[in-house]
């Protein structure tokens, strides 16, 4: 994708695979079978002045699963120094890790604890994925808005979230960014300030920053709603 025909704030998202997007622009070619879209480069929202809230809704949440999980950002592969820092005074015990990753809210988004380890993970877009390190013993944990939560909205598949009404999209109710696959975006949404919900497709992932009221027929999108015992859940006043 020649996003620099867009602009500078423009990159390439993720290859999106197997799309009938792509075949579609390309005449029902059966061969396209991957391409690309321009999104806006992403930039590092800065934190929320305020301490931690313990009653705002925010959780700990396993990721990956029963076993040994270490943390990963967007992919398995994905493990650069910049998304975490090692806590040494929180290292023998897993909840002074979480504690001390609480101490630093906003900008801690969840932990790895592992023997004699604990990273404190700091990627803004949170921790997307996981892998099943060598050694066994790891834990990882996202801290923030449960993805669990995260419920199909009027059927979800080929529905764009919407506010007041079927036709209302302003794009001052979202945050747009690049995503792998659904779980990537509800990670990011995990990790968000705030977020009621979550609209993804073809790579394009927004963050809802304000209630999903209706949803739209748009094929190829999938919306997803903060839900509570049958409630949208106020995530933030």
């Amino acid at each position: 994708a020649k996003c620099s025909l867009v602009g500078d704030a423009y990159t390439a998202s993720l290859l999106i695979r197997r799309s009938w997007a792509c075949r579609r622009e390309n005449g029902g070619d059966e061969s396209y079978t991957e391409c690309q879209t321009c999104v806006p480069v992403a930039t590092t929202p800065p934190p929320k002045p305020v301490a931690w809230d313990p009653n705002d809704g925010r959780v700990w949440e396993v990721v990956g699963g029963e076993g040994s999980r270490a943390c990963r950002g967007r992919f398995a592969e994905d493990n650069s120094p910049s998304y975490y820092e090692e806590a040494e005074e929180a290292a023998t015990d897993l909840e002074a890790c979480k504690q001390l990753c609480v101490d630093r809210f906003p900008t801690c988004h969840g932990v790895e604890y592992g023997p004699g380890r604990c990273e404190l993970w700091h990627r803004w877009q949170g921790i997307g994925s996981w892998t099943e390190p060598e050694t066994t013993g790891f834990t990882c944990l996202r801290f923030g808005w449960s993805t669990a939560k995260l419920v199909p909205k009027d059927g979800g598949i080929d529905r764009a979230c919407r506010g007041d009404s079927p036709e209302d999209n302003n794009e001052a109710h979202y945050e747009l960014s690049s995503a792998l696959d659904l779980d990537d975006c509800k990670a990011q949404c995990s990790a968000a300030t705030r977020c009621y919900g979550v609209e993804f497709g073809f790579g394009r992932c927004e963050i809802r920053t304000r209630r999903v009221r209706f949803t739209a027929n748009v094929t190829g999108f999938e919306c997803h709603v903060m839900e509570h015992a049958g409630r949208t859940l106020t995530v933030l006043p």
